[in-house]
């Protein structure tokens, strides 16, 4: 490993020692750019550091900015995609970051930044789309996590439409279309291999469609729990290649 670029990765770790995180430091790991993103996290936007290398990109939660950083997430970017996102009133130069574990949207402070971030993302994408055969099913498929939508844009429930959410009326998020459902529009859970390893919960129409077109592909038994179930891949809707 380059000598400059092993202690550029290790000064990462550094970042956040003593918080439980995964050690980055990795043979053909290369570091390739750092910075602050504005993340729509699910009680609103946030800001977020974020470390992208040339296998993963790597986001937490700022403590002490430029010293200390918490709460480490990975995202393998084999199976990983970038859809550009509109602008909003108050968020702007955004774009989607889809993955099989989570999707999320992020927003930089200038559409110079914003491009920059995705054409270094997007690169690395093409390059592990050469090491890595079977990443373009993943995306082909569409299999990522749905983008969860934030508690404050779904004041009732967006399935029946009737439940108002109070501290004692809680939140749920639907782990197959994000959508903020009341806890009697999500009581199934399904297994979404491709998410989890154990079942999740989903919302009603949800589980309705995806238990309907397992019958109509014949991988549906009445005699199998749904949590047996797998998500079927759907089209995709973006991909890249």
């Amino acid at each position: 490993m380059d000598p400059i670029n092993e202690n550029q990765i290790k000064q990462v770790d550094e970042y956040f020692k003593g918080s439980g995180a995964q050690t980055l430091l990795k043979e053909g790991r290369i570091l390739l750019g750092q910075g602050s993103l504005t993340k729509m996290c699910r009680k609103g936007p946030q800001r977020r550091q974020f470390f992208l290398f040339n296998d993963i990109l790597v986001y937490a939660s700022i403590k002490v900015p430029h010293k200390k950083y918490v709460k480490q997430r990975i995202i393998p970017l084999e199976y990983a995609g970038l859809t550009s996102t509109d602008n909003t009133a108050e968020l702007k130069h955004g774009w989607t970051i889809n993955s099989i574990g989570k999707s999320f949207v992020v927003y930089a402070d200038s559409e110079r930044d914003k491009a920059k971030w995705m054409d270094q993302i997007n690169e690395c994408l093409i390059a592990v789309s050469s090491r890595v055969a079977d990443n373009l099913v993943s995306r082909k498929n569409n299999n990522y996590s749905p983008v969860w939508i934030p508690d404050n844009e779904a004041p009732e429930c967006m399935a029946c439409k009737k439940t108002k959410f109070t501290a004692i009326k809680r939140r749920h998020h639907c782990r197959k279309c994000g959508y903020v459902v009341c806890s009697n529009c999500s009581s199934n859970k399904l297994l979404l291999k491709h998410q989890s390893d154990k079942p999740l919960r989903v919302c009603d129409n949800c589980y309705l469609k995806l238990v309907d077109d397992w019958k109509k592909l014949g991988i549906y038994s009445s005699d199998s729990s749904d949590s047996e179930q797998e998500v079927l891949a759907e089209p995709a809707l973006v991909v890249i290649s």
